[in-house]
């Protein structure tokens, strides 16, 4: 949960080109605003999550889009290696563009590939 909400956070930061707290560095003044509440599902069950929010609105996450609820192929990987296969997979895609997330995602990988220490029946 904290890994995907940091991983979005970071995607808000790229969109509004400053960090929390700082300086707003948009020619528009768009800030944060908040936060909404998303429930992503995946094959081991549901997972509430805070997607954080702009005053224009115009932030679309890419981890998870708006109006999507599944998670991505990482966490639905059968495996620790296959969720970092497919972990190397979204940086490709992504890295240009979002390059925040991949780096926290390898920050937090061991606390992420806990996860998969358990049943996918009870990874919720």
């Amino acid at each position: 949960k904290l890994l995907v909400e940091k991983a979005l956070d970071a995607e808000l930061t790229e969109h509004l080109g400053h960090e929390r707290h700082e300086t707003v560095a948009n020619p528009g003044g768009n800030t944060r605003n908040g936060k909404s509440k998303k429930t992503l599902k995946g094959e081991f069950g549901e997972l509430p999550i805070e997607v954080p929010r702009d005053r224009h609105g115009s932030f679309e996450p890419q981890l998870i889009p708006k109006h999507q609820t599944h998670l991505r192929h990482i966490y639905q990987a059968a495996t620790a290696e296959e969720a970092e296969l497919r972990l190397g997979e979204f940086e490709a895609k992504w890295d240009a563009e979002y390059l925040p997330i991949g780096q926290s995602w390898r920050r937090n990988w061991s606390r992420l590939i806990s996860f998969f220490d358990y049943p996918p029946q009870i990874r919720t």
